[in-house]
């Protein structure tokens, strides 16, 4: 029964790191190459088909159109006033690709708090905190959507530069958030996983002693415990790495950067742990279906007798 329940647990842990390596590995896609252009966020969750960002795509073509209409009429025209309308219908495409821009870089970190929120494989406390700062940005973002709500076909070129300007910089603050969110997310979560590893691993290590002492060869699980021991040992020496930089208080773009490497390869070793986990379950199985063999074999020779 015991091996039962630790076959079981080792199935819930093997799901859940599963789970888990495929969402660190896809919490960063589109966020490392965004772009802070006239978009804003154009190039990010390209995975998820987000209709907003559809949308961006979609009006920052027609702006680009506009701008190159105008150009070609300002040095082809011999009558400037025929480029007037043009310059409006810019202005107009203009606002338009840069309210669609910020609504999706705002829906990209809403998207990220939602699911960090969601996830109760992390305290509450802890979700909240990292989550604080995205909220914050998503206030910023706001802020900046009214003001280029408050833009017209009157508004002149430096009210416009300016609204983009200021687009660009509060998500170059935002994205910098988003990523340090999802690192410090996937990163505790790396922690949960790992002690969830180390317990499982001694379970298994009293399991395998008894049967030992029972006379059942558990040479094979024992080297594959040995070699799950060592990738989860190395999973932890890159998280409480990547923990340390997160608690500095004064971090700069290198020290990010190298956290999320040192969480990276920690997802990396627990991926590895996981495949050796497997291996585990297999031989997990056999020393269930040997021990119900030798039991029938006994009770046939009671009866017999």
């Amino acid at each position: 029964m015991k091996v039962l329940k630790l076959f079981l647990m080792m199935v819930v842990v093997s799901m859940l790191l599963a789970t888990a390596v495929s969402a660190a590995q896809n919490n960063f896609k589109g966020v490392d190459n965004a772009r802070p252009n006239a978009n804003i966020a154009n190039n990010l969750e390209k995975s998820m088909g987000s209709p907003i960002r559809d949308d961006t795509k979609l009006r920052t073509q027609l702006f680009e159109q506009a701008k190159n209409q105008w150009r070609s009429c300002i040095e082809n025209s011999t009558n400037k006033s025929e480029c007037t309308p043009l310059r409006v219908e810019l202005k107009v495409k203009a606002k338009e690709a840069l309210q669609s821009g910020i609504q999706n870089a705002i829906q990209v970190m809403e998207q990220t708090k939602e699911r960090i929120m969601a996830d109760t494989t992390i305290p509450l406390e802890q979700r909240n905190m990292i989550t604080a700062k995205i909220q914050e940005r998503i206030e910023h973002l706001n802020l900046v959507q009214e003001r280029v709500y408050g833009l017209s076909n009157t508004s002149n070129e430096t009210d416009i530069n300016d609204a983009v300007r200021e687009a660009k910089e509060k998500w170059l603050q935002a994205k910098k958030e988003v990523i340090e969110a999802r690192g410090k997310f996937n990163n505790e979560k790396a922690g949960v996983i790992i002690t969830k590893m180390e317990r499982l691993s001694d379970r298994l290590g009293t399991i395998i002693q008894k049967y030992a002492e029972k006379g059942v060869d558990t040479s094979s699980i024992s080297d594959l415990k040995v070699q799950f021991d060592a990738k989860v040992a190395e999973a932890k020496t890159h998280y409480e790495a990547a923990k340390e930089i997160w608690n500095l208080e004064n971090r700069t773009p290198d020290d990010t950067k190298k956290a999320n490497d040192e969480m990276r390869l920690s997802i990396q070793s627990l991926k590895e742990a996981h495949n050796i986990l497997k291996e585990i379950n297999l031989a997990l199985r056999d020393i269930l279906r040997a021990n119900q063999n030798s039991g029938n074999t006994n009770n046939r020779a009671n009866e017999s007798e």
